[in-house]
C-alpha cells in the first residue's frame, strides 16, 4: 500500500498573509487543498495522513466534510519544525504500515504538483528503496565571498530535490529510530545518514514551492493559463 502524508503545519511567515499558509485562499480554495485533490485522485494512493496546525482542526475538517474525501486516515498534530511533523506522522503509521509499503510525503505549499508527475512517480516506486521527485537546474551557480563571484559549480552535478518524496516503510521507520540529529531539513537526508540511497525522478511540469509573496503570485498566474 502507499500511504501520503501532507505536511500542512507550517505558518509561512515569510508570505506575510494573514492566514498560515496552508489555509492562503487562492481562487476560492485553500493553498493546501491542491496537493490534497491530486493524491486524492491519484489510484495507486491507498491513505492519506493530513499533518495540520490542531489550533486550525476545525477549518481543515469542514472543508475535507464538504467535499466528500474518501482517503484521509487521519488529520495529526504538527510539530514545531517540518522535522517534528513527519515523526509524528511516523509515530501514528509505524502501527500500521507493512514492511514493504511506501511512505510518501509532500508539502501542501508544492501546490502545483501534476497529476501526471504524481501518477509517473508513483508507478516507478516498486523498483526503488527510495523515491524523490526533483528538477534539473537551468541558471549558473556560484559560491561568493562578501557578494564577489569566487568559483563557480558544476550545473551538471546539482538537482533541486522536491516533494514528493517516497520510502520503503521498514527502513524508513528504522533510519527516523536511529536518526543522527535532532533536526532536519528533508525527508531524504535522514534516510541518507542511515546509509541508505535516494534515487531522484525528473518532473515534467512545474513544482515550484510557495514560499514567499512572488511564488503566490507565480502560482497564481500558473492556475489562470489552465483554464
Amino acid at each position: 500500500m502507499n500511504y501520503a502524508v501532507l505536511l500542512a503545519g507550517g505558518k509561512g511567515e515569510r508570505l506575510h498573509n494573514v492566514n498560515e499558509k496552508p489555509l492562503v485562499d487562492v481562487a476560492n480554495r485553500p493553498l493546501f487543498s491542491y496537493s490534497l485533490e491530486v493524491f486524492e485522485q491519484e489510484a495507486s494512493i491507498d491513505y492519506i495522513v493530513l499533518v495540520i496546525n490542531p489550533k486550525k482542526e476545525e477549518i481543515y475538517r469542514k472543508y475535507i466534510n464538504e467535499h466528500n474525501y474518501t482517503k484521509i486516515l487521519t488529520l495529526l498534530e504538527g510539530g514545531k519544525t517540518r522535522h517534528a511533523s513527519s515523526k509524528n506522522a511516523l509515530d501514528f503509521l509505524k502501527e500500521i504500515v507493512k514492511e514493504d509499503d511506501y511512505i510518501i510525503f509532500h508539502d501542501v505549499a508544492r501546490a502545483c504538483l501534476s497529476k501526471e508527475d504524481l501518477s509517473n512517480f508513483t508507478s516507478e516506486l516498486n523498483n526503488h528503496l527510495a523515491l524523490c521527485l526533483a528538477s534539473h537546474l537551468k541558471d549558473t551557480i556560484v559560491k561568493e565571498d562578501n557578494e564577489t563571484i569566487t568559483s563557480y559549480l558544476k550545473r551538471d552535478e546539482i538537482k533541486i530535490i522536491e516533494t514528493p518524496q517516497a520510502f520503503k516503510a521498514e527502513p524508513l521507520l528504522k533510519a527516523y529510530a536511529a536518526a543522527k540529529k535532532e533536526d532536519y531539513n528533508d525527508n531524504t537526508q535522514v534516510f541518507i545518514d542511515a546509509g541508505n540511497k535516494v534515487d531522484l525522478m525528473y518532473a515534467k511540469h512545474l513544482n515550484i514551492k510557495i514560499t514567499t509573496p512572488d511564488d503566490l503570485e507565480l502560482f497564481k498566474a500558473y492556475l489562470g493559463g489552465l483554464k
